[in-house]
């Protein structure tokens, strides 16, 4: 029986106006052989960050311009094998 990833999302039911949220996203892999595509962040059907640990490390992380948020990236991202 194959077992899939496991995905932990942590995400404020709501938010205060001008106030910042934390979106949490943790996962892991079935096994060690298994690798991670990407992780993507939206809102408003719009992205505005993703996360692809099979790019450079330069070009890993991407901050998509969306009105009304910022994104932190100084905060820790996952460390690749």
């Amino acid at each position: 029986m194959a077992v899939g990833i496991k995905v932990d999302i942590n995400v404020p039911e709501e938010a205060e106006l001008g106030h910042s949220v934390d979106l949490k996203c943790s996962w892991k892999l079935p096994s060690r052989n298994s690798t991670l595509y990407s992780v993507k962040w939206y809102k408003d059907e719009h992205e505005f960050f993703s996360y692809n640990p099979e790019n450079s490390i330069h070009d890993r992380t991407k901050v998509h311009p969306q009105k009304g948020v910022n994104v932190d990236v100084s905060t820790k991202l996952p460390a690749t094998h």
